[in-house]
């Protein structure tokens, strides 16, 4: 069977793939809608390991306790 994709378009294709994976793939500080940069969520994960959770919630009292929470455990 003969190709029906012109070389022009699988690139536009590939490109559109590309975007997408892109878009999809932003992890951290990448994501536009991250909170906290990378440094300030390695301090609070670093604090848990000589304060307790009230501590970490008293200094970083701008930020939901759900969120700490989450940071702590490694689940973001």
């Amino acid at each position: 069977m003969p190709e029906v994709f012109t070389l022009e378009n699988k690139e536009y294709y590939d490109n559109c793939v590309n975007l997408t994976r892109r878009a999809n793939n932003q992890n951290g500080e990448d994501n536009t809608s991250a909170i906290l940069n990378e440094k300030e969520v390695l301090d609070i994960r670093l604090m848990y390991v000589t304060n307790e959770r009230k501590d970490i919630f008293k200094k970083y009292s701008q930020y939901n306790e759900r969120l700490l929470t989450s940071i702590i455990s490694g689940q973001n």
